[in-house]
């Protein structure tokens, strides 16, 4: 693995024993790592864990409708979700 790190990245110095001295130099590497869990850990929530809280809570038609607009809701922009209609299955399940 080391010979294919070092013929891609030749500019780049894989060594274990240097990563305490590297985050002492670059403490911005585990402020932005912290925010990426969280952000992640934010991104399971809501697209993961909410629409199983509306099936055991309402039903899983009403789950069904509310994953449904999620994914539209990321593909397409705010105001124009609202034009199809789809809001409106969004306002059921809140």
């Amino acid at each position: 693995m080391n010979w294919k790190i070092n013929q891609v990245y030749p500019w780049l110095k894989a060594d274990v024993a240097l990563g305490k001295e590297l985050f002492r130099k670059y403490p911005e590497v585990i402020k932005y790592t912290k925010q990426l869990f969280a952000h992640r850990l934010g991104s399971f929530f809501q697209f993961q864990v909410t629409p199983f809280l509306v099936y055991v809570f309402v039903s899983l038609q009403m789950a069904a409708y509310c994953g449904n607009f999620l994914q539209l809701k990321q593909i397409q922009p705010y105001g124009r979700s609202r034009k199809t209609g789809m809001s409106s299955a969004w306002h059921r399940c809140r």
